[in-house]
């Protein structure tokens, strides 16, 4: 799945560099994605009950500070590690 929102997203450029924004938005989605189904297959097998509120908080929350720390992931790459390995 990921690679897929990779290639939609057109994450890598012709001069193999990577758009943050792009990377940031399409491991966002698909993180996203992963959980709706996990939240969907945990509760339609009665592991879980259904809290609407709940879920929609530990979704949102957990989108966004996954977001975050993707960027910063990859601000700390770009700035301080991936000269190091060239």
């Amino acid at each position: 799945m990921i690679d897929g929102f990779f290639y939609v997203f057109k994450v890598r450029t012709p001069r193999e560099e990577v758009r943050t924004g792009r990377l940031i938005a399409s491991l966002t989605i698909s993180t996203a994605l992963i959980g709706l189904l996990s939240f969907y297959v945990t509760v339609s097998l009665k592991f879980m009950p259904m809290l609407p509120i709940l879920y929609i908080m530990v979704l949102g929350v957990g989108t966004v500070s996954g977001a975050v720390a993707r960027y910063l992931a990859s601000f700390i790459w770009k700035r301080h590690l991936s000269h190091k390995l060239k």
